[in-house]
């Protein structure tokens, strides 16, 4: 799953060539710099082939972007900010258990369904691109590979309860577009759910 490259300004000072990324903290609102470890996360789409889990970015139909912007956060402390106010929000909230679940929650444990959207976290760093269009510096972020890569999956439920708090950028994540109510609910699961937020505004005459 490729992740964009970063190119500097070609008037940075050496010393910032080695640092900015133009990237700020989807949590503190501060920049992420080349140094740092990060997590990246993004709203995706999970299917089993072969028993492998495949990932797919959930993208605008019309021009192949992303229907919602990926965010970087700083690993140390933005990141233990993020998963603690997951857990203050949920420690009273059981999971919500599915036979027909791929994968679960990392942080509720409920289980998410193969093309339902959840975010998918990957620890990284970035890395100097040996490619430098103009001879200016490139920084392409690196999940962190092999046996030991850490994959964070987080529901919508979870994201929902965290974004006004943390990561207010994904306040209009949704299934289908459904209330807040119908997020937790999961009822795009329930053909049967009248809830407003799925019926169809009256035509003006």
């Amino acid at each position: 799953m490729g992740i964009g490259y970063l190119q500097m300004k070609d008037d940075d000072e050496p010393d910032d060539l080695t640092m900015e990324t133009g990237l700020d903290c989807a949590c503190c609102t501060q920049e992420v710099e080349a140094s740092e470890e990060a997590v990246f996360l993004q709203i995706v789409q999970a299917q089993s082939i072969n028993e492998k889990i495949e990932y797919y970015p959930v993208l605008k139909d019309s021009d192949g972007d992303y229907q919602f912007s990926p965010l970087f956060v700083h690993l140390d402390g933005c990141w233990e900010d993020v998963q603690e106010g997951i857990h203050e929000k949920i420690e009273d909230t059981p999971p919500v258990e599915d036979a027909y679940s791929l994968l679960p929650c990392t942080s509720c444990g409920s289980g998410i369904r193969e093309w339902e959207y959840f975010a998918l976290g990957q620890h990284g760093e970035f890395h100097c691109s040996p490619h430098t269009p103009g001879h200016a510096p490139v920084y392409a972020f690196v999940p962190w590979g092999g046996k030991d890569e850490k994959r964070i999956h987080t529901c919508l439920a979870c994201i929902a309860k965290i974004s006004e708090d943390t990561l207010d950028d994904w306040d209009d994540v949704s299934q289908i577009g459904e209330c807040a109510f119908c997020t937790h609910a999961r009822c795009w699961r329930d053909p049967s759910c009248s809830c407003f937020c799925h019926m169809e505004p009256p035509h003006e005459e």
